[in-house]
């Protein structure tokens, strides 16, 4: 849904209503694919990561050696699925910026918190 709000395709509106309605060119507009991707990865780290933390809390509640022996095989696996899904969704998010950088400029400038129009606008690492 927020692909097709960002880039809305597959409709023409005459009068106010929506005419000429194509659904697959609606949900596969020009944005759904850097947000797929996004949503792809960061799924994938986030559902890496509390794997991890569910085998390190087991890890350490459980003292019996052949409980440790899969603890320890599902903390390292997560853990290394969770460094390459941080890895591709920070791709992911420079793709998106990428985007926006071409498509909606205005809400990438939203984004990097510049509310007056400016060239050359400085990064900004931390607002107060």
């Amino acid at each position: 849904m927020n692909s097709f709000m960002n880039t809305p395709a597959g409709f023409e509106l005459k009068n106010g209503k929506m005419v000429n309605v194509q659904p697959i060119e609606a949900m596969f507009n020009p944005s759904f694919i850097v947000r797929s991707f996004h949503v792809i990865t960061t799924a994938g780290m986030t559902m890496a990561f509390v794997i991890a933390s569910i085998a390190a809390f087991k890890l350490l509640r459980n003292r019996q050696p052949k409980d440790t022996v899969y603890h320890k095989k599902a903390l390292k696996m997560s853990m290394i699925v969770g460094f390459f899904s941080t890895l591709l969704s920070m791709l992911a998010g420079d793709l998106s910026a990428k985007f926006l950088h071409k498509f909606q400029p205005e809400k990438l400038a939203a984004y990097e918190w510049h509310f007056d129009t400016s060239s050359h606008a400085k990064l900004l690492l931390l607002v107060c």
